[in-house]
């Protein structure tokens, strides 16, 4: 992680662009998942797969890759509990899209117009 130059530690350049990318950029979203911002985030997945920085493009560099990955994670655990299945299912993210998406569909149809 750090290097010695000349009885000096540094850190690579690396460490300090992964560091902006994931954490410092002020673009970034930090704050909870909305369930739509989750919903949407499961339909690029299902179309590109988990291709995290990839999916981080397409939602216009809003979360980290990390942030995403993680998330998405959570959301597997979550699912898999909830509905008894291993985490390594086929079709496990289309099931998690459909999941939210009922979730979504639900919350909508019970909010107050």
């Amino acid at each position: 992680m750090f290097k010695l130059s000349h009885g000096l530690f540094f850190r690579p350049f690396e460490h300090y662009r992964e560091k902006w990318i994931n954490y410092l950029n002020p673009k970034l979203e930090k704050g909870k998942w909305s369930l739509p911002d989750s919903l949407n985030m499961m339909r690029i997945i299902v179309k590109h797969g988990r291709k995290w920085a990839l999916v981080s493009r397409e939602l216009q560099h809003s979360r980290s890759e990390h942030s995403i990955k993680n998330h998405f994670k959570k959301l597997l655990r979550e699912f898999c509990k909830a509905a008894s299945l291993k985490q390594d299912a086929e079709d496990l993210d289309q099931k998690i899209l459909h999941h939210l998406a009922a979730k979504l569909k639900a919350r909508t149809q019970s909010a107050p117009v």
